[in-house]
């Protein structure tokens, strides 16, 4: 009796501590995975030679790269690295981006971009300058950095010249203007010269009115139609996404509140948009984020609130197969938008530490990185949460797989505790790491101020409230793993030559073993180091994802994924 009695408590702190169990499971909504990556600003952005930056970014898991940059794209001499004078700008009086012309930074040529490449091996996509360059400019420009030896395999006509900003009306006085400048100039004499590359025009948010309910401008509104109307031969469009959080209280922020606006919103900005694309033409999403306010005075920006909102985001939108590509904005900059403390009231340019929305996609991207294909997850325990009319889940997730190899991301959106029943996505045991914060409304957070915790485990996972959680499947062939600091790098990767991996006590290691995604052991070789760096040569592997075996003079492993392009 008295055995039964404390089962039955010991069920009741079980559920009491770690909330209902809910089995996860793959539904049949899958598709191929898109490329991640991020704008930047280069505005804002420290010196590529800053070490520290170099390294921050690297944790981000990127693929793509967006130069240089969105709205200061349009006022880029790439020949200088600078902005162009605002005394050699149009005569026009200069509305909300007169500052672009005037405040210093740090030069951007395509040489720090060919050293951020090789650096990172993250490839640019070319946000091209249609206001204050010609079509020639640009065009040599791309020449040169293919001489570089820069990649140019994705290059966007512009950046929201939809806008009724007077500079942009000056040079495009209506849409179609816009449209049979491309369609007529830039898109031929783009695709003559760069055959391989993947060229995208300029899409609007369109819709009558915005998600403020304000009423659109007549140019923004017409905007997409005319562009479809004219069968433009080109591979992709591009949008912009910036969801307002619907919550106006800035001294007391309600987080379920913040939480629903994706859910409320989206629908809106897919109708308005990416269901209107035919033809086959790609959607890249080469902007998104939270729109809270201004710069300096928002709700939930910089909040572990806004990792779990673009998350959400992120999770919906990797819903339409037509989206190939999304770039969270930006790298460094604002509080309000910044994945890297750099240039914020918080952060500084030495230690270029990862925001709370910028560990979020972190692990995002590290899910996504490298693998084949996606395929949205399903909770059987997965209460709805509703606010005002918007119904949003308690759980979302993904799983992303190349081969057997297999990794996810999961969110909790609720104030709930849940024991994650992931069997039927891990076989075997899993590498797992959790991110969450006491506080998620408070603001002005980095790394320092998050719940992070790391480990390997073959039962089921708990997850916390306000929480995003990464897994894989890596340790799959009874690999080990050694607890490794922060300061671990692996780049370039994705690599078509070599790897290289740094660590401080990478000296440790005696010898490395590469295998394929089925186990089969294809290289074994002695570790030989050169100032702290082990480099791998996989430049006669076939095409593909790998495991890469670090082995210990103790037996202890680190196992590392690397895909060979």
């Amino acid at each position: 009796m008295k055995s039964k009695i404390l089962t039955v408590i010991l069920s009741i702190v079980f559920v009491s501590t770690y909330g209902q169990t809910s089995i996860v499971t793959t539904t049949n909504i899958t598709r191929t995975s898109p490329k991640v990556g991020h704008m930047l600003n280069y505005l804002t952005k420290p010196a590529w030679t800053n070490q520290s930056f170099i390294d921050s970014v690297k944790t981000l898991n990127l693929e793509i790269i967006r130069y240089p940059g969105g709205t200061e794209s349009q006022y880029f001499d790439w020949q200088t690295g600078r902005s162009v004078p605002a005394s050699l700008w149009t005569n026009s009086t200069l509305f909300s981006h007169s500052y672009i012309g005037t405040v210093p930074h740090i030069s951007y040529p395509l040489s720090e971009l060919l050293y951020f490449y090789q650096q990172t091996n993250i490839k640019p996509i070319f946000c091209l300058n249609l206001l204050t360059k010609n079509l020639s400019n640009q065009i040599q420009m791309l020449q040169t950095a293919s001489t570089l030896g820069i990649p140019v395999e994705c290059i966007e006509l512009g950046n929201e010249l939809y806008f009724t900003d007077l500079d942009f009306t000056n040079k495009y006085p209506n849409p179609i203007d816009y449209v049979l400048d491309i369609k007529n100039n830039w898109i031929p004499q783009l695709s003559a010269l760069f055959p391989n590359a993947k060229i995208a025009v300029i899409g609007s948010y369109d819709g009558l009115t915005d998600l403020n309910g304000n009423a659109v401008p007549s140019r923004i509104n017409s905007w997409n139609d005319t562009l479809f109307a004219q069968n433009i031969n080109t591979n992709a469009i591009t949008f912009h996404y910036y969801l307002p959080p619907n919550t106006t209280t800035l001294s007391n922020p309600n987080i379920t509140q913040a939480l629903a606006a994706p859910f409320k919103h989206w629908p809106v900005l897919k109708a308005n948009t990416v269901d209107n694309v035919t033809n086959g033409m790609e959607c890249w999403i080469t902007e998104y984020n939270l729109n809270d306010g201004n710069q300096t005075t928002y709700a939930i920006a910089s909040s572990w609130a806004h990792g779990l909102y673009t998350a959400s985001l992120f999770s919906l939108m990797l819903e339409e197969t037509k989206i190939k590509m999304l770039l969270n904005h930006q790298i460094a900059g604002s509080p309000s938008y910044a994945s890297l403390a750099s240039y914020t009231s918080f952060g500084d340019t030495l230690t270029n530490r990862l925001t709370a929305e910028g560990n979020a996609m972190r692990l995002i991207h590290q899910a996504v990185k490298g693998n084949n294909t996606a395929t949205k997850l399903s909770f059987s325990n997965n209460p709805t949460i509703t606010v005002n009319t918007t119904n949003y889940p308690s759980l979302m997730g993904w799983v992303f797989q190349n081969g057997t190899n297999k990794e996810l991301f999961i969110l909790n959106l609720s104030n709930s505790n849940y024991s994650l029943d992931v069997s039927s996505i891990f076989s075997s045991s899993y590498n797992y790491e959790q991110v969450s914060a006491t506080n998620p409304l408070q603001k002005d957070i980095t790394t320092q101020n998050l719940i992070i915790s790391k480990g390997n485990s073959s039962s089921n996972f708990q997850s916390v409230p306000y929480s995003l959680l990464y897994a894989n499947n890596e340790n799959a062939l009874g690999i080990d793993n050694v607890s490794l600091d922060n300061d671990f790098l692996v780049y370039p990767n994705p690599t078509q030559n070599i790897v290289i991996i740094k660590q401080n006590n990478i000296q440790t290691f005696s010898k490395y073993q590469i295998f394929d995604l089925q186990g089969k052991l294809i290289k074994s070789k002695q570790c030989e180091f050169s100032n702290g760096e082990l480099i791998v040569d996989i430049s006669n592997l076939a095409p593909n994802t790998y495991l890469l075996k670090l082995i210990t003079s103790n037996r202890q492993f680190k196992t590392i994924k690397i895909v060979r392009e």
